[in-house]
């Protein structure tokens, strides 16, 4: 059983993840794109150990799990999500997921952390890149390619990394011309269904091989009453907040990780 330290020395995880959650849910990616360069490369800074790859990823999938249920919620009821989008990319993303959460095991860290970080890479220029302005004349549909690549290869990464299908989904509905409340919380609806399909996926993978109560419990408890209160703040937020300083806040960052876990994947 991978080592932790105990319980009340993970504090910090409840503010973070406040943090973490309301970035996340407000636009519409993966939490687990700053939730596992803190479990990798801060932990040690707080005084605790880094914690392992099956640790990270279930503890990752739990803690969105917890920040994205009532987003779901919030912005179905204010009628920002786009339905048909959900349907189509989410019919491939579920089972794409639960294939990722499969394999994951098979996954060698070095080549875990080669592909966060090439997903970061290719995400990061589309969030940068101006957007078209107004209605475009698909009526931000997707095409059945677009639906199909999104979902597959956000799935699968959702399911290997914990995070991948949000970040897939962002840029082709952004180059669409949708609203970016629109934008995120559609994406936010689709990180929840496909992240609820890899987590039962991981949960019955690991109570096979009776290894569930290895995952990083106490993680998880600091962090997911700090998971809900992020979500509440998020979704008060949305709409209020320019777009173009939002893309620009998370492309940046996207890719200053992306280079930590590109040098870790080569170490």
């Amino acid at each position: 059983m991978e080592h932790l330290a105990p319980a009340a020395a993970y504090w910090f995880m409840l503010p973070a993840c406040v943090i973490i959650a309301s970035v996340a849910v407000f636009a519409g990616i993966s939490g687990a794109t700053m939730l596992l360069p803190l479990f990798f490369l801060l932990f040690p800074a707080f005084g605790v150990p880094a914690l392992s790859l099956r640790q990270a990823v279930g503890a990752s999938l739990f803690l969105q799990v917890s920040a994205f249920g009532l987003a779901v919620y919030r912005y179905a009821r204010r009628g920002l999500v786009r339905w048909d989008v959900v349907r189509g990319v989410g019919m491939v993303s579920v089972p794409a997921a639960i294939l990722g959460a499969v394999v994951a095991p098979r996954v060698p860290v070095p080549a875990f952390r080669l592909l966060f970080a090439a997903g970061l890479i290719a995400t990061a220029p589309l969030l940068l890149r101006p957007r078209p302005i107004g209605p475009q004349p698909t009526g931000g549909r997707l095409s059945l390619p677009q639906m199909g690549l999104a979902g597959g290869i956000g799935g699968l990464f959702t399911g290997i990394v914990s995070a991948g299908v949000g970040e897939a989904t962002i840029p082709v509905l952004s180059r669409r011309g949708l609203p970016m409340p629109v934008v995120s919380a559609t994406a936010t609806v689709l990180v929840a269904a496909t992240v609820g399909a890899a987590i039962v996926a991981t949960a019955v993978r690991l109570a096979s091989v009776g290894t569930l109560g290895a995952l990083a419990w106490p993680v998880i408890a600091w962090g997911t009453p700090g998971a809900v209160l992020g979500e509440e703040l998020a979704v008060r937020s949305q709409g209020r907040i320019p777009e173009r300083p939002v893309r620009v806040f998370f492309g940046g960052p996207f890719l200053v990780i992306a280079g930590a876990f590109v040098a870790l994947g080569l170490r």
